[in-house]
């Protein structure tokens, strides 16, 4: 994932700006997982 975010057009397509910073990605992973969990639970 990381990886391909790393791509302007892929970071442009989902609506960033800029390329994220590292930590900046790992946040966004972090909230994903945690809403990704949430609806598998549902």
């Amino acid at each position: 994932m990381a990886r391909k975010l790393r791509n302007e057009d892929v970071w442009r397509q989902c609506g960033f700006e800029c390329p994220l910073s590292r930590w900046k990605l790992l946040r966004y992973i972090t909230d994903f997982a945690l809403i990704a969990e949430a609806v598998f639970i549902e």
